[in-house]
């Protein structure tokens, strides 16, 4: 753990010594230093075990301190029609276009109506409506493995893409956002400026970031008591909720709201979760590739998002609401801040970690709903 803590600091202070470092991003350069750990490193189960737990404690964190300065009454205001209409198309959308490949692909696709209850379940609400899919649909274990780790390689290309060249791209075809964040002080708050960091390691801040650190935790591990009283299935949906709902209510103090920093220490904590998620992401597992279901999930990935920002574009969505939403459905919620934080974005928290739940709440009952019903005319 110690060397996913301190990785992000090195890296940071690189970002503000070499300017092409800091035009590739913190983000960027976080999931490429994981990689090469894990790709160069051999660590025992018991250690990659380790490192997922130590993955789901720097997320559990994070969120709560990037929630603190949020203004909750303003989202619900000024973005929450577009964020919820948004979501309704990413869910459109993937439905749509699993449907499409299961009706014409089903003879080359192996467990076909199940592919289509996994993919629609997956992307709308994440890894954890991917786990119930294996129950509910008595999914074989070869194919789920085999999903899930296409699923895991592609929807990290996907972040990367969103997070570097994604952002033009959809830059040209969505309106910009146009409403101008600030908290609940009043005051705009800037994201990802890498020289705020700064503030985090200066004596004098201590006090403060301890303050927060002691909070955020204190949330996390209420919402992980929380979530034992559930199925381990449901258990990273009762916390993502829990997390979230505890954090939104803290941002409502006025003492805790103005507390310095606390996006840059989440977002530090955001840093540590990229490495280990990099870590994690063994290519040598694709190999040999078995192309049908490869390129099932990938057209499932990018073929819906596409057609999303169609959606988006016809009714006047912006890129930012777009691209938020899209991570929502097609990646789940631990990874929205980091896709806000490249767009330097932070009301849109709220619009993706909303999202997401519902897609959490919906994902399961979408996948079998739609599993079934192909079972029936295949």
């Amino acid at each position: 753990m110690f060397l996913f803590l301190t990785l992000p600091a090195l890296i940071i202070w690189l970002c503000t010594r070499v300017n092409i470092l800091n035009k590739v991003g913190t983000v960027i350069l976080c999931y490429f230093a994981g990689m090469l750990l894990g790709n160069t490193t051999s660590w025992s189960q018991d250690i990659q075990a380790f490192i997922e737990v130590c993955s789901g404690i720097f997320i559990g964190i994070s969120l709560p301190l990037l929630l603190f300065s949020l203004n909750v009454r303003s989202w619900i205001q000024n973005l929450a029609k577009n964020a919820l209409l948004s979501m309704g198309f990413a869910i459109l959308s993937v439905t749509l276009v699993t449907s499409i490949l299961v009706i014409f692909f089903y003879e080359q696709l192996p467990a076909d109506w199940q592919l289509a209850g996994m993919a629609i379940a997956v992307y709308t609400g994440g890894t954890p409506n991917l786990a119930a899919m294996k129950s509910a649909l008595a999914i074989d274990t070869q194919v789920f493995i085999l999903f899930h780790t296409y699923d895991t390689i592609l929807t990290l290309v996907y972040i990367l893409f969103l997070i570097s060249a994604g952002k033009h791209v959809f830059n040209q075809l969505l309106p910009k956002f146009k409403f101008s964040y600030s908290n609940q002080q009043g005051h705009t708050t800037d994201l990802e400026g890498i020289y705020l960091f700064k503030g985090l390691f200066r004596s004098h801040q201590w006090y403060n970031v301890l303050i927060a650190l002691l909070l955020s935790t204190s949330i996390f591990i209420v919402a992980y008591i929380l979530s034992q009283f559930f199925s381990p299935v449901n258990q990273s949906t009762v916390m993502i909720i829990s997390i979230s709902i505890l954090g939104i209510a803290m941002s409502f103090h006025s003492r805790i709201v103005t507390l310095p920093h606390t996006f840059q220490l989440g977002l530090y904590f955001i840093y540590s979760f990229c490495i280990t998620v990099g870590s994690q992401t063994h290519f040598d597992a694709l190999l040999p590739i078995q192309y049908e279901l490869f390129f099932f999930v990938a057209i499932v990935i990018f073929g819906s998002t596409t057609l999303h920002a169609l959606f988006c574009r016809i009714f006047a969505i912006d890129r930012d609401t777009f691209m938020i939403t899209s991570t929502a459905a097609i990646c789940s919620p631990p990874f929205i801040p980091i896709v806000a934080g490249a767009l330097k974005n932070p009301q849109l928290l709220l619009s993706g970690l909303t999202t997401g739940i519902i897609g959490y709440a919906i994902g399961n009952f979408l996948g079998i709903a739609i599993g079934i019903f192909f079972r029936s005319i295949l």
